[in-house]
């Protein structure tokens, strides 16, 4: 469970650095920046998805 808290933490921080790009990319016409932005929040969020179904998947199985 701890190393699901320290995935989950590593995540939003991530999901926080892309949201943070893709205002700093709208605001200065930047789509690039932008772009960059929403990469890592769906990257993180997907991350985040995954290792919260594995965490779940294996305590079923005990």
């Amino acid at each position: 469970m701890k190393s699901f808290l320290a995935i989950l933490v590593a995540a939003l921080a991530v999901i926080g650095l892309g949201l943070t790009l893709a205002m700093a990319g709208e605001a200065g016409d930047a789509p690039g920046l932008a772009l960059i932005g929403i990469v890592l929040i769906t990257g993180a969020y997907t991350f985040a998805v995954r290792a919260a179904y594995r965490a779940g998947k294996t305590q079923g199985q005990r």
